[in-house]
């Protein structure tokens, strides 16, 4: 009847391998459904969720903050030893701006930004998909390394702000 629940019913393989049994719980016919269709209908809930890490549209995204070591787990001594080798510091924190014009700007520490580097970055950040879901709700961060994470990332958009901890 029209506006009521069917169930498809599959069964066990034919003896060929190529389908399955199967039938409709509002009819009596029994058929052989295709085992490439079936395949379609073999779903686990990581296959139908939404793998985006951070759920927001690329273009709805106003401002990234990155915190670095938020902890403070890099001594003071080790990054002026990095200075004074001259190689590459991270700053404590990195902040980017979205412009008027659709392109970001390193806000703090304010310095000259490559728009190139900026948007891919955030084009990234916004695509990027989990590999995995290994604890649904964890009970302790420590077990991942994320009670103290090495990286913080807070994305700003007019809907409200979402975080990252990478550990």
């Amino acid at each position: 009847a029209q506006g009521q629940p069917v169930t498809l019913l599959i069964g066990k393989e034919n003896p060929g391998g190529s389908s399955k049994y199967a039938m409709l719980s509002s009819s009596p016919g029994l058929f052989l459904l295709d085992t490439y269709e079936n395949k379609d209908l073999e779903k686990t809930l990581y296959d139908l969720r939404d793998k985006r890490i951070l759920p927001i549209s690329g273009d709805k995204v106003q401002r990234v903050e990155l915190r670095f070591d938020p902890s403070g787990r890099q001594p003071a001594a080790e990054i002026e030893k990095g200075r004074r080798l001259g190689l590459p510091v991270k700053p404590p924190k990195i902040v980017m701006t979205k412009q008027a014009n659709g392109n970001w700007e390193l806000t703090d520490p304010a310095v000259r930004t490559s728009t190139t580097d900026a948007n891919y970055f955030v084009t990234a950040v916004g695509s990027a998909l989990m590999k995995a879901v290994e604890a649904e709700n964890p009970k302790s961060l420590s077990a991942y390394g994320l009670d103290r994470p090495q990286i913080r990332l807070e994305v700003t958009t007019a809907d409200g702000a979402y975080s990252l901890l990478v550990g």
